[in-house]
């Protein structure tokens, strides 16, 4: 299951920077709204990773948060 979330993040990076590159004239607030996107998804994939670990620590749990 991970692997998807891998293939999502990429999808997502690849796009993003892909519709950034062929926009001229894009502005610097678009660029930096496409990189927090990204941020957010890597983020969130790497929750989903935490959270299908079958047993957590107080580390983890603090990772997750």
């Amino acid at each position: 299951m991970h692997e998807v979330n891998w293939v999502i993040l990429a999808c997502f990076t690849a796009a993003l920077r892909d519709s950034i590159a062929n926009i001229p004239g894009l502005s610097v607030g678009a660029h930096a709204d496409a990189r927090r996107a990204i941020r957010c998804v890597r983020y969130l994939t790497d929750f989903c990773l935490m959270a299908q670990c079958r047993s957590h620590t107080p580390q983890t749990t603090v990772y997750m948060d």
